[in-house]
């Protein structure tokens, strides 16, 4: 994907040295447990001193973890499987003194019941074409070619 290939060429900063850096890009699949989660990990670097301040120790950069839960269905033996999104939660780690980390996960605010789209319009359907321990390929409802690595 795009966002995969941003983490391989070290993230989207560019020049501005504030700008967040793409982390790992990856899935959580528990076919057990009927979920297919995309986690999307980004690294906000500290900000710069103001010129004239004396150095303070090092503030670790604040890591900001993206995870879009999504149930999931295999359709009756078949290859297809529909995943339906269920939700985001946000969560931080690092800052001065990794601060950050004790604190529990955001789940984004979701839409009352008659704002919401339907269960329809929140999920998607990918075919399975192959299947191991360490390799998935899907193809999209769109047609797209998905290929899933495991890592260790």
């Amino acid at each position: 994907s795009a966002l995969s290939s941003a983490a391989r060429r070290g993230g989207g900063g560019g020049a501005n040295p504030l700008a967040p850096r793409l982390g790992q890009v990856l899935q959580e699949v528990s076919p057990y447990g009927g979920s297919l989660n995309n986690v999307v990990e980004f690294t906000l670097p500290p900000p710069p001193l103001p010129p004239g301040l004396p150095a303070l120790p090092a503030v670790a950069p604040v890591v900001l973890t993206a995870t879009l839960r999504h149930s999931m269905e295999a359709g009756g033996g078949g290859p297809t499987v529909r995943i339906t999104f269920e939700g985001t939660d946000l969560r931080a780690d690092g800052g001065l003194g990794g601060f950050l980390g004790a604190a529990p996960a955001l789940a984004l605010p979701s839409l009352p019941d008659w704002l919401r789209p339907t269960r329809a319009q929140r999920s998607s359907t990918f075919d399975v074409l192959y299947l191991d321990g360490d390799l998935r390929i899907g193809r999209g409802e769109r047609g797209e070619l998905r290929v899933h690595a495991r890592v260790a």
